[in-house]
């Protein structure tokens, strides 16, 4: 069960950040860095981009509060595996 909530919450991340980069492709129409920047006027596309990959982030990190899965993930690992 904690190998499965690890699974899903890494895809869920994933997800997240993968369709942030899709809405700035579409609001941008490249995914350079520097001509997104010059090319930004703070919208709602790019609010929702940079909530999208903030939160895809944090679960992948697991860093609080979205650190549910870590405890039984890490418990139920073999320890070597629980290192890497």
């Amino acid at each position: 069960m904690a190998a499965l909530r690890y699974l899903l919450v890494g895809l869920l991340g994933s997800l997240f950040y993968l369709l942030a980069i899709v809405i700035l492709y579409r609001s941008h129409g490249t995914l350079d860095l520097m001509q997104i920047a010059a090319s930004t006027d703070n919208g709602l596309p790019d609010k929702v981009a940079m909530i999208l990959i903030t939160i895809g982030l944090l679960l992948k990190i697991a860093l609080f509060p979205l650190h549910f899965w870590l405890p039984q993930a890490h418990a139920n690992a073999p320890t070597p595996v629980s290192a890497i």
